[in-house]
């Protein structure tokens, strides 16, 4: 597997699972940020041009096609990477930094995991996704600030009663883009 593909791979599993199941990654993001900025970002300005965006944009979509993830199932490889470039580039200034990749790939994610097209997730669904055992015993072997009072280790019946208030801070029993955006950073401690 060529660098570009397992970087796309390992890039499109940080920003396609919530930021709770990338924390067991046990590799340094910084460094793969790193890596992909030096091979792609040829005047090294920490954003991409278009030009410079394409054979990334080119992997996620062979990436996006092999495990049916694409939003539009027909749309042709040209005509996503055209409006893929504009979907990432929020600000519309012809570059795409990391905060807007990480931004509008939440979004997608979103959107993918959001069946019914409500706008909005199902509570009970993301609570049992993201607190498997298996994710809270990481998090405190990890040391991750989220899992942590003071220098207590909270229990898994206290993981579980933050992530649902982190998740559904409106008490709604739903979960929206913006709970969605705002409660990733939270997992990590970041």
């Amino acid at each position: 597997m060529s660098l570009s593909n397992k970087c796309h791979q390992i890039i499109y599993f940080i920003l396609f699972t919530p930021l709770l199941s990338s924390c067991l990654i046990t590799l340094d993001v910084n460094k793969l940020n790193d890596r992909m900025f030096k091979k792609y970002d040829k005047n090294q300005n920490h954003a991409f041009e278009q030009t410079e965006f394409q054979p990334i944009l080119k992997n996620i979509y062979r990436f996006e096609k092999q495990t049916h993830n694409l939003l539009d199932k027909n749309i042709g490889r040209e005509d996503y990477l055209n409006s893929e470039f504009l979907a990432y580039d929020n600000n519309k200034d012809g570059h795409v930094t990391l905060v807007e990749i990480q931004s509008y790939d939440r979004k997608k994610y979103f959107t993918l995991k959001d069946e019914n097209k409500n706008g909005f997730l199902d509570l009970d669904n993301e609570i049992t996704f993201i607190t498997n055992r298996r994710a809270y015993k990481s998090l405190v072997r990890l040391k991750y600030a989220f899992v942590f009072e003071e220098k207590r280790v909270i229990s898994y019946e206290e993981y579980v009663i933050k992530v649902k208030k982190g998740l559904d801070a409106n008490h709604d029993n739903r979960v929206s883009l913006e709970e969605y955006h705002n409660f990733n950073p939270i997992y990590c401690g970041c």
